[in-house]
């Protein structure tokens, strides 16, 4: 199935509350329907000329010198079937056994309560060929799970905007495990990736900012089975897998360069392979940050990412790639549909892809920096004063 445009992707992301998720069945379903009309369709067609044939031999010759399908020894017309129906036919039944033998053993989407046990997982959807070195798996985190809470129950319309952000982000990334983790899957990743005995469990439940909770939370998921990390308000308009290099191991952003923390990473998203050393390191540093080793004067997460990138040497910075966030203008992005636009800066930011190669033509916008209906964008904050990130 082809991925939609970037331009469907909003539409369809703009009106619908809910989508109704990929199941593993779906194409093997249709596969096998496509091959019972092939099929049905030369037996019918078979039935039809045996019903209204004549077994005689001077019908037989006359449908000869016609250019018709002779009569068999049974006195039954034989239909000539094309060939091409035949081999469709012969093509389509191994497919369709092969694809229902794998959606048998593949596990369909399931949802499961949040507890540590699972990580946070939401489902498991079919594995197909993946050729990125990033594993298909999307990292969330925040307070409620907008996956699974019914929208008649999420608290305000903020929420209901940013439950269906999510949700549209997850149909761009259907082949993908999902992870929505609560603080409890939060702290088991901690556990995994600084182990049983470590004092961010304590400096973490004892955190009072959100974001900062949120920034901890992200690096020990993300070092513990890697994929890609969405901030909820992020709005995604093409599958990222059309984007990141097959051979990238890191991808983050760079902050607008107008920003109160120029240089600094805009980690809304994040791209990483398991166990990578920059997301070990920038989990360290906030164990420094709680110590008193390490001093930042803005967003933790903003600079620590940094720092952390910036200790990789230039061997280990081959196979990373860094996007930049660009504030959007028509005479920059004179062909973009829909454009990120709204009263505040932070809502009229785009994230750029600039290929190694730097063609114009393979520049991408991967999303806005914020979702329309998001905090920023509509929500609770968008008639305030601020920046890109405050």
């Amino acid at each position: 199935m082809a991925p939609p445009s970037a331009d469907e992707s909003l539409s369809t992301h703009t009106t619908n509350s809910r989508r109704r998720r990929y199941h593993p069945t779906d194409d093997a379903i249709a596969a096998a329907e496509a091959a019972a009309m092939s099929i049905n369709g030369i037996y019918h067609l078979n039935e039809r000329h045996q019903q209204n044939s004549t077994p005689s031999k001077n019908a037989a010759s006359s449908r000869r010198r016609n250019g018709a399908a002779p009569f068999n020894m049974n006195g039954s017309a034989s239909k000539k079937i094309p060939v091409y129906k035949v081999l469709s036919a012969l093509l389509l039944f191994p497919l369709v056994i092969l694809m229902f033998a794998t959606s048998s053993s593949m596990e369909p989407h399931r949802v499961h309560d949040m507890n540590m046990d699972n990580g946070g997982v939401v489902y498991y959807p079919p594995k197909h060929t993946h050729l990125h070195q990033i594993p298909p798996i999307l990292v969330f985190t925040y307070h409620t799970n907008l996956l699974t809470t019914p929208e008649d129950q999420l608290a305000d319309e903020e929420d209901r905007a940013l439950s269906q952000n999510v949700q549209h982000i997850v149909s761009l990334h259907h082949e993908s495990t999902v992870r929505f983790l609560n603080d409890e899957d939060c702290k088991a990743s901690i556990r995994a990736t600084l182990g049983q005995d470590t004092k961010l469990l304590e400096y973490f439940d004892k955190e009072t900012h959100g974001m900062y909770k949120a920034d901890i939370c992200r690096g020990a998921a993300l070092y513990e089975t890697g994929g890609l990390y969405f901030d909820i308000d992020i709005e995604a308009r093409i599958p990222m897998w059309h984007v990141i290099q097959q051979k990238t191991d890191f991808v983050s952003v760079l902050v607008h360069k107008d920003s109160n923390h120029h240089g600094g990473f805009f980690q809304a998203f994040i791209g990483v392979v398991p166990k990578h050393k920059v997301m070990k390191r920038y989990v360290e540093l906030f164990v420094d940050y709680y110590e008193g080793k390490v001093t930042v004067n803005g967003p933790l997460g903003v600079y620590f990412l940094r720092m952390a990138y910036d200790e990789l040497n230039g061997q280990e910075k081959l196979n990373t790639e860094l996007w930049k966030e660009v504030r959007y203008h028509e005479k920059l992005f004179p062909k973009l549909k829909d454009p990120p636009t709204g009263k505040r800066r932070a809502c009229q930011m785009l994230v750029v892809s600039f290929p190694k190669n730097k063609k114009k033509e393979d520049v991408k916008i991967p999303f806005y920096s914020h979702a329309r209906g998001s905090r920023m964008c509509g929500g609770k904050d968008t008639d305030k004063k601020g920046g890109t990130h405050d």
